[in-house]
């Protein structure tokens, strides 16, 4: 059966603060508020590619690794217009959370954590669903961002097992 994944996104920069006060707040959202998740973001979509340059024959990595820039899906809100200041400005973020929430015996549980620091919005895409794409059909205005970072630390809360990454360091320290 499938589970229901719930994802917010709260954003620090080091001129506006915190970017994220108020995105699920009732005038922000609307009927999607959440005031539990006041100073954050409601996401859609997520996604983070990380690879490494190897050999097709042996496996063995060639080169350092290369963190493409977490890509987050989230409707707009009180903090798009933010985002976009941060992104003109070059503003940087000194810390990025994604937080992970799941349904366990009927209660939402976070129990994963993406966090990036010291990261830059790279990219803003707009876009609106087609009213033909019905599973979407109540998202009516997305924006995708970007964020390249310099650290990354994964958290699996539930677990308490980490890791983490800083970009240029070599596997070997």
């Amino acid at each position: 059966m499938f589970m229901s994944i719930l994802a917010y996104l709260t954003v620090k920069g080091k001129i506006q603060g915190l970017i994220t006060k108020d995105a699920s707040a009732k005038e922000s959202v609307g009927g999607d508020y959440q005031e539990d998740h006041r100073d954050e973001s409601i996401l859609h979509d997520y996604h983070h590619e990380m690879t490494v340059p190897h050999d097709p024959h042996s496996g063995n990595s060639t080169g350092l690794r290369v963190h493409k820039p977490v890509r987050i899906t989230k409707s707009f809100d009180k903090a798009s217009p933010l985002l976009l200041q941060a992104f003109v400005q070059e503003e940087e973020l000194e810390e990025v959370t994604i937080a992970f929430y799941r349904m366990a015996n009927g209660i939402k549980q976070h129990y994963y954590t993406t966090t990036l620091k010291d990261a830059r919005i790279v990219a803003i895409n707009k876009h609106t669903p087609t009213r033909q794409a019905s599973e979407r059909s109540h998202l009516e205005h997305l924006q995708d961002v970007h964020f390249s970072y310099r650290d990354i630390v994964e958290t699996h809360v539930t677990s308490n097992t980490e890791g983490s990454d800083k970009w240029g360091k070599s596997a070997r320290g």
